[in-house]
C-alpha cells in the first residue's frame, strides 16, 4: 500500500482527498470543476487487497492499483504520470468495465487489440502509406466493449500522441481532439460520464468528424 493511501482513507473530507489525490490528471479549469463534481459524489474511501477502492454515490467503484515500479520514456506524459501513481484503474459501469491497463513489465505501453481490426479505415491506410504495421499502435484505455489507442504517427498540441476512438462494432477510428487535451483529460472526462452518469465527452471534446 503506498504511504500516501493511508492519509486518503483516514481524510474525514473523502471528497477533498479524492479532489487533492487525483488533481494531477488535469490542468484544466473547467476539466479541475469537473473533478470537483466527481469529487462530491464520493461516499468512501478504502483499501482491500492493496487495492484502493473508492465508492461514489450512485454504487460505482472505482479500484486503482499501486505504481507502477518503472515507466518508459517513451510513454505519453500523461500515460506515464497516471501509471506512476496507479498502475490499472479499473471502474466497473454497468457491468462493463473501464480500464486503465497502465504499463507492462518493461513499463512501457500496452498493444492496441482492435487496430487490426480497422483494415480498410483511412487510419490504417495511412499506417500502411508509412509502412507501419498494427503492431505500431498502442493501446490506451478500455472504454466497455471499445478501445481508445494512440497514433504513431501524430501528435496533439500537448506534443502527446494523438488519440483514437475505435467503436468495436464500426472498426473506424475516430480521433478526439480538443485545445490542450492531452490523454489524462480524456481519461477524467470518460470516468466521469460513468460515474455521473452524464454524456461529457462532446462537452469538453470532438470525437471524429463534428458534421457526422
Amino acid at each position: 500500500m503506498s504511504p500516501d493511501w493511508y492519509d486518503l482513507v483516514a481524510d474525514d473530507d473523502p471528497a477533498a482527498a479524492f479532489s487533492t489525490h487525483f488533481g494531477f490528471l488535469t490542468a484544466q479549469p473547467e476539466l479541475t470543476e469537473l473533478l470537483a463534481t466527481v469529487a462530491n459524489t464520493v461516499s468512501a474511501i478504502t483499501v482491500a487487497d492493496e487495492t484502493l477502492v473508492v465508492d461514489f454515490e450512485g454504487g460505482t467503484q472505482l479500484r486503482c492499483q499501486p505504481p507502477a515500479p518503472f515507466v518508459g520514456e517513451t510513454v505519453p506524459a500523461s500515460y506515464a504520470r497516471l501509471a506512476s501513481v496507479h498502475d490499472g484503474i479499473t471502474l466497473e459501469w454497468d457491468d462493463v468495465p473501464l480500464s486503465f491497463l497502465g504499463v507492462d513489465g518493461d513499463g512501457t505501453l500496452y498493444p492496441s487489440e482492435f487496430i487490426a481490426e480497422t483494415e480498410g479505415s483511412d487510419v490504417f491506410a495511412a499506417l500502411e502509406a508509412a509502412e507501419l504495421g498494427p503492431e505500431h499502435v498502442s493501446h490506451a484505455f478500455v472504454h466497455a466493449q471499445n478501445e481508445l489507442v494512440f497514433s504513431p504517427l501524430e501528435r496533439t498540441d500537448t506534443g502527446e500522441p494523438a488519440v483514437y476512438y475505435i467503436d468495436h462494432g464500426e472498426c473506424d477510428p475516430k480521433r478526439i481532439t480538443g485545445d490542450g487535451l492531452c490523454f489524462a483529460d480524456v481519461l477524467l472526462v470518460l470516468l466521469a460520464e460513468a460515474i455521473l452518469d452524464e454524456a461529457l465527452v462532446h462537452r469538453y471534446a470532438t470525437v471524429g468528424d463534428e458534421t457526422e
